[in-house]
């Protein structure tokens, strides 16, 4: 399910177990206590779900600040840059 919020051009999302949808089907593939580098993190959804539901460790990166601001408590880290352009091994070394 998506919600606007009145950030411009940020959608809180939310997964649940008994919904079919892109992000319920990923997060079902994801091994419980993984490390996850999450591309394209948005609002932080697959974070919050995986890491309160699968106990996984999230690090992420998404381009717009106001999204970041509002994954960020779910996630380890959280990365604001184009991945067009970005070097992942330095934004997420170690």
């Amino acid at each position: 399910m998506t919600h606007s919020i009145e950030d411009l051009h940020v959608y809180l999302r939310s997964i649940k177990a008994d919904e079919r949808t892109s992000l319920s089907v990923l997060a079902s593939l994801v091994h419980p206590e993984a490390v996850v580098l999450d591309l394209g993190c948005g609002s932080g959804a697959l974070g919050q779900y995986l890491r309160e539901h699968r106990s996984c460790t999230m690090d992420g990166l998404t381009l717009s600040e106001a999204e970041a601001e509002h994954a960020r408590p779910h996630y380890r880290k959280v990365e604001v840059s184009d991945l067009e352009n970005c070097d992942l091994l330095e934004l997420f070394s170690g």
